[in-house]
């Protein structure tokens, strides 16, 4: 996904006669709309369907799910291929080659290293909202057993996700790195609420709204502003750092789902609440792992991002050919 998106935004910078930099924003921001938005549609239909007929069988929703996946996996053949030269050809890599690659540009890019904590922030999380948020404090606040909300709050997210990533688009071509850092802000303040309010009990729409709020700027900056970022940041190695960005994100994911159930305490206590599985889970853990690992990732890309100036300053070779302005973002 990310290689084709960068060779499609080469390719529209060439055609328009502008840099490369601001094709990218623009190709994000566009992507990141029509992505949310089929994502609101689609986790809106087990809200209407369950409210149509409470009775539903969830099998049937997620069996909707699955044809539409396989329908869309079969459009992707129509879709544009690139023609590659030469050298290109000589370049593409297989899957080894792949994670070889993803090694490599971790020992040797320096602002590699620095841009996983900000991935790995957005996986941990994505965790929390939704095996907390959604499958703890929403059922108790919302006295939603049979998940009925979970569809409308996550349509929110992800309409809030869809829009934002409209005005990105629109707006802010030349500030994607204010996007990245208002991201790594919202996702602090998705956390936050739960650090002075943690039982589930203790919320409603207010919170849950707010929450999902947030966490939608919070994906757009990821989805748009930060993809973006990662095709400015390494244009000679993109296939190795799009496949770097999916596993670091898919790593911190994993864990984050598992440290939601895993971190566990011993006694009942303000922040040591019981779950639905019966066990007591440390709430003040599992929102501190979210802040904490949000301020590291916004400060560690600022620090990639200047890193990032000083070659541009220092080399100017690495600024992409096609890009006639080489401007920094």
């Amino acid at each position: 996904q990310g290689v084709y998106f960068s060779q499609s935004a080469d390719q529209y910078a060439k055609q328009q006669g502008i840099p490369v930099e601001h094709a990218t924003s623009i190709f994000a921001g566009t992507f990141g709309f029509i992505f949310l938005a089929c994502e609101m549609c689609l986790r809106l239909v087990s809200s209407v369907l369950l409210s149509l007929d409470p009775e539903l069988s969830w099998n049937f929703i997620f069996g909707i799910y699955s044809v539409l996946a396989f329908v869309t996996a079969i459009a992707m053949t129509t879709a544009h291929e690139y023609p590659m030269d030469p050298q290109q050809q000589q370049q593409q890599q297989g899957f080894f080659q792949k994670i070889e690659a993803v090694f490599l540009l971790l020992i040797d890019d320096p602002k590699m290293k620095y841009m996983i904590p900000y991935a790995m922030a957005l996986g941990f999380g994505n965790a929390f909202v939704n095996s907390f948020v959604n499958g703890e404090v929403l059922v108790v606040a919302l006295n939603d057993n049979n998940d009925q909300y979970v569809g409308l709050l996550s349509a929110f997210n992800s309409l809030v996700a869809a829009l934002s990533s409209l005005l990105f688009a629109s707006t802010f071509l030349d500030r994607k790195r204010a996007f990245v850092l208002l991201g790594a802000v919202c996702m602090v303040c998705s956390a936050a609420p739960f650090l002075f309010l943690p039982h589930p009990n203790q919320h409603g729409w207010v919170t849950l709204l707010f929450v999902h709020g947030v966490w939608g700027v919070a994906r757009t900056s990821y989805e748009s502003a930060y993809k973006a970022v990662f095709a400015d940041f390494f244009p000679q190695e993109r296939e190795g750092a799009f496949a770097s960005l999916v596993l670091q994100n898919s790593i911190a994911s994993s864990i984050g789902f598992t440290a939601s159930y895993g971190v566990l305490c011993n006694a009942p206590s303000r922040y040591c609440i019981a779950f639905d599985d019966g066990k007591l889970h440390n709430v003040l853990t599992m929102s501190m792992f979210v802040i904490v690992t949000s301020v590291v990732g916004l400060l560690s890309y600022l620090y990639a991002h200047s890193i990032y100036k000083n070659e541009k300053d220092s080399k100017p070779w690495l600024v992409d050919s096609k890009d006639p302005g080489g401007q920094i973002s």
